[in-house]
């Protein structure tokens, strides 16, 4: 090893195997340049171009060989993306960065919605055990307090515990999406009678049948007509300083049943009213405040007849401030038990008529599914 005499630069000769090679730093520890020494003999340099060419070519290889797995991979990839993104239309110019991305946030999305899913079930399953163990103790106690107002001759305690625990049982252990029209105006009897008791019998239910309307087998969504009387007590009639009254007519024709459920309350301010209008008609979904008392169980009310019957059944509401409030639900004329062949015939042609696929009713079952 010898130094030149140049500042800051260093010249290193090595002997490795008979190539002699020359390494220059033009400072410690920065390669300036690497040459072969003029002493040399020709043979030796041509070695020496012939290892670099060889390290050039297996470099190369090696590039190339990466070059193809990368791509094969970059195929693979984008062929899982495409299989993925079939059931959503790409972007048009998305770059395959852009394509991963979305795909990454959509699988992520799925994957959230499934465990949101997994949850909602076994919370479902846990509702369902509770359910299960909850009414019971609660109809036993409750006819317990009955069993004991009716020894002590207190026939109120008794009379309204008899009608918590019939409503509890039709909200609670009925199962069916659509029962008869019976069978809600008992329930909101029950409930009106609890109320009744609340406020001292301020108020009073009249329930009218037009003529040739009798008949109390005709289905409709369970809970319907109690959330709207219950509404008209707590925001209607409650507000009221005279006696109130909520009055349900029921009118039947061949093919509509119309019950119309009228109070003689407070009324709904102008705005609020078409804030509920709006939601009916799927207009508006956000309810200011007034709106909003009356606007959710009647939305849901109308979502779940749409569900049954079809967009043209549902509610409307008419109300002017400070004479009172009526809502009409207008239903198909669909009685649940089946008369003979050509009475179940000319029903079924009737809803055939309306919208709906003849069959859909037989022997007297409702199909939620031919719907």
């Amino acid at each position: 090893m010898k130094q030149n005499s140049r500042p800051r630069t260093t010249a290193m000769r090595l002997l490795f195997r008979y190539i002699l090679y020359g390494i220059v730093f033009a400072a410690p520890g920065i390669l300036l340049g690497l040459h072969v020494m003029e002493e040399t003999g020709y043979g030796y340099r041509a070695i020496l171009f012939s290892g670099i060419l060889l390290e050039v070519f297996v470099f190369t290889a090696y590039l190339l060989f990466g070059y193809r797995n990368i791509y094969k991979m970059h195929c693979q990839i984008n062929a899982a993306l495409r299989k993925v993104s079939e059931v959503s239309e790409g972007i048009e110019g998305e770059s395959d960065v852009d394509r991963i991305c979305r795909t990454v946030v959509r699988l992520n999305g799925y994957t959230n919605k499934k465990n949101t899913q997994k949850m909602l079930v076994k919370q479902a399953e846990l509702n369902a055990l509770q359910n299960q163990i909850n009414p019971h103790f609660l109809y036993n106690t409750l006819e317990c307090i009955r069993g004991k107002a009716m020894v002590q001759g207190v026939e109120q305690i008794a009379n309204m515990t008899e009608a918590l625990s019939a409503f509890f049982r039709y909200s609670i252990s009925i199962q069916e999406n659509l029962v008869t029209l019976e069978q809600e105006l008992q329930n909101t009897k029950n409930y009106f009678l609890i109320q009744e008791y609340r406020f001292g019998n301020r108020f009073r239910l009249q329930i009218f049948w037009e003529e040739e309307s009798e008949g109390g087998e005709y289905l409709m969504p369970k809970m319907t007509l109690q959330p709207i009387v219950e509404n008209a007590i707590f925001h209607g009639l409650e507000k009221s300083v005279s006696e109130g009254a909520v009055t349900i007519r029921v009118t039947a024709t061949e093919k509509r049943l119309i019950l119309a459920v009228q109070d003689n309350g407070v009324g709904i301010p102008g705005p609020a009213l078409k804030e509920i209008r709006e939601s009916l008609n799927g207009l508006k979904k956000d309810r200011g405040e007034e709106g909003m008392h009356s606007g959710i169980a009647l939305s849901n009310i109308n979502e779940r007849i749409h569900l049954h019957f079809g967009f043209r059944y549902g509610i409307s509401i008419n109300s002017e401030e400070g004479l009172g409030t009526e809502i009409t639900i207008t239903l198909p004329a669909v009685k649940k038990t089946a008369g003979s062949a050509g009475d179940r015939r000319q029903r079924e042609e009737t809803l055939g008529r309306d919208g709906y696929e003849a069959g859909a009713f037989a022997d007297g079952a409702y199909h939620e599914n031919a719907i």
